[in-house]
């Protein structure tokens, strides 16, 4: 993903422009402790689209080299199929159609930037949050993992997204149906459909959900109080062990799905992962131990997702810290969004101080950590 040094320094390694990620991140949590929530949520979703689809296409790494090359080289639309894709079928489809109106990189970005804001909307709108929840998810998210999702991994972000989206549909289909058993089969079997064959077109990691998507249902179906005292201690043992045990995995999967994951074997995560792992195992803890008081429908949707998260994030190998990634709703939606709603008066006001400054810490060592500090200068495309 790195750049060469003097392509980093082109773009000011030094970062006179940081203050714009900073001024991004205030004006999304303005959201969280004002009254105008709603009209907040919207600008910062129209602020969030600006700085991804105008931004210097250089902030990508070298993923925006090879998808730049992809673009330019991507035949039309009308001769795409039989076309020998490196990549999935989806995305091959998204790059023929903006290039069958536009040839310049810069309309894919905004129409890629275009459907992942999107799609952050329609997710929210499914989960049924408040809209000073919203504003918490989509700071905690940018602060998170917003760049390097929707500027870097374009694809897996588009799988990830869709992802969420199915799932959730898929669930609150289920709770219909629970409530009322007429309610159409039909669609609970096309949310499924979805869940399992769309995001593989846009990025093969996607395959393993036809195991793992199962793992969460069956998970739901143990006791919550069970899950919230042994889940913890799996993770641990995962964290320390997991690594190991994952490597025949890893080579099924470089030998079945795609050769290229034959780059993540024997790669152990960065020290990030321990970082990343406290701060998920921190939040399933706070969630679990409110998990009584929290009475929103969704709640069992969000510990079992949650749990995906903490138990595939546990596994200290490179490629798990993507993978977890399609089960982190539960994380954002559940844990993250609604962490303030369980302080009250003054504790609320603290709890509040407590974690802007926390991801602001946590998204400034992103900065300076990520690519050399590839992200620090932020530019515009023009």
């Amino acid at each position: 993903m790195g750049l060469p040094y003097g392509v980093i320094g082109k773009i000011n390694i030094w970062g006179d422009s940081m203050w714009i990620y900073l001024l991004v991140a205030f004006i999304i949590f303005l959201g969280v402790i004002s009254r105008q929530s709603k009209g907040i949520y919207k600008i910062s979703l129209i602020i969030l689209w600006t700085i991804s689809a105008f931004r210097n296409p250089i902030l990508g790494g070298t993923d925006y080299i090879h998808y730049k090359l992809f673009f330019e080289n991507c035949p039309a639309i009308w001769n795409i199929f039989g076309y020998d894709s490196i990549y999935g079928m989806g995305y091959t489809v998204l790059n023929a159609l903006v290039k069958a109106v536009s040839s310049n990189y810069l309309a894919f970005q905004i129409v890629y930037a275009s459907i992942s804001i999107l799609l952050i909307h329609f997710i929210l709108k499914a989960i049924d949050l408040n809209y000073q929840q919203k504003c918490l998810f989509l700071f905690s998210y940018f602060c998170y993992r917003f760049i390097y999702n929707s500027w870097v991994a374009y694809r897996q972000n588009l799988a990830n997204l869709l992802f969420w989206l199915f799932i959730v549909l898929l669930y609150k289909a289920l709770l219909f149906y629970k409530e009322d058993n007429r309610f159409p089969k039909i669609k609970i079997i096309i949310l499924t459909s979805c869940a399992i064959f769309i995001p593989p077109l846009f990025h093969t990691s996607a395959w393993a959900n036809v195991v793992l998507l199962p793992c969460m249902f069956a998970i739901g179906k143990i006791k919550s109080d069970r899950k919230l005292l042994v889940v913890p201690i799996i993770s641990i043992a995962l964290f320390a062990f997991g690594a190991t045990l994952f490597q025949p995995l890893l080579n099924l999967m470089s030998n079945s799905i795609d050769v290229r994951y034959s780059t993540y074997i024997g790669g152990d995560a960065n020290n990030a992962n321990v970082i990343n792992y406290i701060v998920r195992l921190t939040f399933f803890v706070f969630f679990a131990y409110f998990y009584q008081n929290n009475d929103h429908e969704l709640k069992p949707f969000y510990l079992n997702s949650l749990i995906m998260t903490l138990l595939i994030g546990s596994i200290n190998a490179e490629l798990m810290s993507r993978m977890y990634e399609y089960y982190a709703i539960g994380m954002y939606g559940g844990a993250m969004a609604q962490f303030i709603d369980n302080f009250e008066n003054r504790s609320k006001i603290l709890a509040e101080a407590i974690y802007f400054v926390g991801f602001i810490t946590i998204l400034y060592r992103f900065l300076f950590i990520t690519d050399n500090g590839l992200y620090l200068g932020y530019s515009f495309f023009f």
